[in-house]
């Protein structure tokens, strides 16, 4: 890919951070588990929002179409933590569909 998110994961080592999104952290302060939940992260960039549900027991599938999405990714989380989400390179509507 040229342009778009992957100047920003060039420029930046985390470029989104770490920090769960605001819509995720208000569903979190209403649903108090998330065990047994299946959660589909559509282009999940670098994962925040993906470990914060899969360390609170979601089954997650998180998917990008940018390598260098994920090269952030793997540097950001440590094994334990990447370990917890299934992580898939590629275009979402050819993997669910």
């Amino acid at each position: 890919m040229n342009g778009g998110y992957d100047d920003g994961y060039r420029r930046s080592p985390c470029f989104w951070g770490t920090t769960p999104g605001s819509l995720v952290r208000l569903l979190a302060d209403l649903v108090p588990s998330f065990e047994g939940f299946q959660i589909l992260d559509a282009g999940c960039g670098e994962g925040k929002n993906a470990i914060f549900f899969a360390q609170r027991g979601a089954a997650v599938k998180a998917i990008d179409v940018s390598s260098l999405a994920f090269q952030n990714a793997y540097a950001a989380w440590d094994l334990d933590k990447r370990q917890l989400c299934s992580w898939e390179l590629g275009d979402v509507l050819s993997s669910v569909l």
